[in-house]
């Protein structure tokens, strides 16, 4: 991601530096987003404000989702993508279907899930540290 006279753009870009895709996305100018997650096939998710977006390995849009708040999020060995956002915890599918993991009351996550061996999920707000059962739902 980078600001290029003034908006958002994400680059895709060979190793030699030649630019294979050019997609402006919303950031305002207080927005500084995580780097893209990359999944093995290729897929990029982007963490936007109040939104997520796949792009396929080619630059298509694979979907797109809105979302309330600031994400926070990780793909799981399965290839879901885990997000913390507000005081829910939510699970993205392949084709950017959306449930809810977890809620927890009256706080705001603040970091990327983590899911351990045993399918417990971890994650924080500013004063919690939570660890959720959640493994029965993510499968």
């Amino acid at each position: 991601m980078v600001r290029s006279g003034g908006e958002g753009r994400f680059w895709i870009v060979t190793r030699e530096g030649a630019r294979l895709l050019d997609l402006a996305v919303p950031l305002g100018p207080d927005t500084f987003p995580p780097p893209p997650i990359i999944d093995r096939s290729g897929r990029a998710y982007l963490l936007l404000p109040g939104e997520v977006l796949a792009l396929d390995a080619t630059g298509e849009i694979a979907w797109r989702e809105k979302v309330e708040g600031t994400l926070f999020a990780t793909l799981t060995a399965d290839g879901t993508l885990v997000a913390a956002v507000g005081p829910n915890v939510l699970a993205f599918d392949a084709e950017g279907k959306q449930r809810i993991l977890a809620t927890v009351a009256d706080d705001a996550l603040r970091t990327p899930p983590v899911l351990d061996a045993r399918g417990r999920l971890y994650v924080s707000s500013e004063h919690h540290l939570y660890c959720l059962n959640t493994a029965p739902r993510l499968r």
